[in-house]
């Protein structure tokens, strides 16, 4: 738990201001009783900055979801709810902006039972600051870890998803010239590195603009991050095009290829994948292509 949420006044503060914006907010006020409302995001797990959202998310039952969804003028069968604020007002007077959304504890429940690596990290890392009727404790108490067999299942399609990349994504011809196939091979390449890290330790991996921070904070992580960072460092050097950049295109793509996959695939035959699999990864390398999007 960040060092923030030892602090009880940063917790009153959170807490006094759903009260007030979140609980006060003309859309919600009056299921006020029926409500949980946590803290998530950045604030929630320590990598804020001080200008940073403050990022609330409400729980309620599908009947009072609806009634929210209606009011706000959306459809019943959304994802989520917006509430809308005036997010300049609010960062004059809060300090920071503020988002609100309300989800459907069913249609959660069911992304937790899917084991949904995002949702999973938003909501487990959510701080909880108003729940009546225990919504918000027993969606957190429900997540129990990831199966063993679930887990080797997202280790082997997000490892073949890296190797795919190495195969299909990184062939490049300097005169070509193809910048965008070598931006986008590379920022893959580094996103899935994360994703399994995160997963080896048994965690859900964040969306994307957190990856490579939950990465860092990980056994195989801390392994990697410098050729992760180093990666993400030569992306943003590539001026003068791809010609200009071969020796420094090359050298990233080899330490990705070599260096790093050797920590990752010794993490994932310790983790207990087979490395007679991890051998063969080639020959199933069209289950990338044949999954569902």
């Amino acid at each position: 738990m960040p060092d923030e949420f030892h602090d009880s006044t940063a917790i009153s503060a959170a807490r006094d201001l759903a009260q007030e914006i979140v609980l006060g907010h003309p859309l919600l006020m009056s299921s006020q009783a029926d409500l949980g409302v946590v803290l998530a995001g950045s604030r929630a797990v320590g990598y804020q900055s001080l200008s940073s959202d403050y990022d609330f998310l409400v729980i309620c039952e599908t009947e009072v979801f609806d009634r929210i969804a209606k009011r706000a003028g959306k459809a019943s069968d959304a994802k989520g709810v917006d509430i809308p604020v005036d997010r300049e007002a609010l960062k004059r007077e809060a300090g920071a902006a503020v988002d609100i959304a309300v989800y459907d504890i069913g249609r959660l429940s069911r992304a937790f039972s899917e084991y949904r690596d995002v949702v999973l990290w938003i909501w487990m890392n959510a701080k909880s600051l108003f729940d009546p009727a225990g919504r918000i404790a027993a969606l957190q108490d429900s997540f129990k870890g990831y199966p063993r067999e679930v887990l080797e299942r997202k280790l082997k399609r997000h490892f073949l998803r890296d190797f795919h990349l190495s195969v299909h994504g990184l062939t490049y011809v300097p005169e070509s010239d193809n910048v965008f196939s070598i931006v986008y091979g590379i920022s893959a390449k580094v996103a899935e590195f994360c994703k399994l890290c995160c997963l080896l330790d048994g965690k859900p991996f964040p969306y994307e603009k957190w990856l490579l921070r939950a990465c860092r904070d990980t056994t195989t992580g801390q392994k990697l991050y410098p050729f992760l960072e180093r990666s993400i460092d030569s992306l943003t050097r590539l001026h003068g095009g791809l010609a200009n950049s071969a020796g420094l295109l090359t050298k990233t793509v080899r330490a990705l290829d070599t260096e790093a996959c050797d920590i990752l695939e010794s993490a994932l035959v310790e983790w207990g994948i087979d490395r007679s699999w991890i051998k063969d990864a080639y020959g199933c390398l069209e289950d990338v292509l044949f999954e569902e999007a």
